[in-house]
């Protein structure tokens, strides 16, 4: 549903299974794999250049280059616009999964990244107040900003909560509520403090992280970014403003591209 029911997306079933030619499979990998004329190799970690350049000279530098060069394709995959609110009918533990999803255009700039990062934070603190320590609703809650800049620069924002059935459109109502707060009210001077001291110290634990350079790096060379950029996300929290929160949520966060995705168990039935 929410890649637009891509062929790519779907669960993958028995049927799907018996219609792989395995033949053809191998074919596809083999192709893949044939020119490493474009790939890209990041190392991190505690070595010295001279000690790992003699295995890469007989490891990489020995892989086929075929002379072809790639590029990104855009397979349609994203939210399709607009609204959906979808209930599904599946499984028999007795509980309910809900998934609320804004998504739109991205134009993304580390000041932008900062301010999705603090929109993040905000949330996970208040709906942890509202939906798990004030109504006992959900055990936990969750919220996580996701932009992306290929194939296109968009965006999806998502939360996610399980909980009884029936509490599914109380507590998916207390969640909107919410956000539409937010987006009328701002957020405090203390939360800002507070929402600024947890990204400066989560980053500062994030470049600790052999695996999170690795994932860095790449993600900079892919963009054609400076890698000085990577330690600059600190200095962009550190201009937070609550005006920069507040402006970001009522353009990120409303209902022009809503999705609203509910599970329930087998033998239950929802209301609207």
């Amino acid at each position: 549903m929410l890649a637009n029911d891509h062929l790519r997306s779907r669960p993958w079933t028995r049927e799907t299974v018996d219609r792989m030619n395995m033949e053809k499979s191998l074919a596809v990998y083999r192709d893949r794999f044939s020119n490493a004329g474009d790939f890209t190799f990041v190392f991190t970690g505690n070595f010295k250049l001279d000690e790992i350049k003699p295995l890469i000279l007989t490891y990489i530098a020995s892989l086929p280059d075929s002379g072809k060069r790639e590029t990104v394709k855009d397979l349609g995959m994203s939210p399709a616009p607009g609204q959906l609110k979808k209930q599904v009918i599946l499984g028999k533990d007795p509980k309910s999964m809900v998934m609320l999803v804004y998504h739109g255009g991205f134009s993304w700039t580390l000041q932008q990244v900062a301010v999705l990062k603090a929109i993040t934070e905000i949330m996970n603190i208040r709906l942890t107040d509202a939906v798990r320590e004030n109504s006992s609703g959900a055990y936990t809650i969750q919220a996580w900003d996701h932009p992306k800049r290929v194939p296109r620069q968009e965006l999806t924002f998502n939360i996610f909560f399980g909980c009884e059935p029936g509490r599914v459109n109380e507590l998916t109502t207390l969640v909107v509520r919410e956000i539409e707060l937010l987006a009328a009210k701002g957020i405090t001077d203390q939360e800002l403090a507070k929402v600024k001291e947890i990204l400066a110290k989560e980053r500062e634990v994030d470049l600790t992280d052999n695996s999170i350079w690795a994932e860095l790096i790449k993600n900079y060379r892919i963009y054609s970014e400076p890698f000085d950029k990577i330690t600059q996300l600190q200095e962009e929290y550190a201009k937070l403003t609550k005006t920069d929160i507040q402006t970001a949520v009522k353009k990120y966060l409303n209902d022009d591209n809503f999705k609203l995705l509910s599970l329930y168990p087998e033998g239950f039935k929802p209301g609207n």
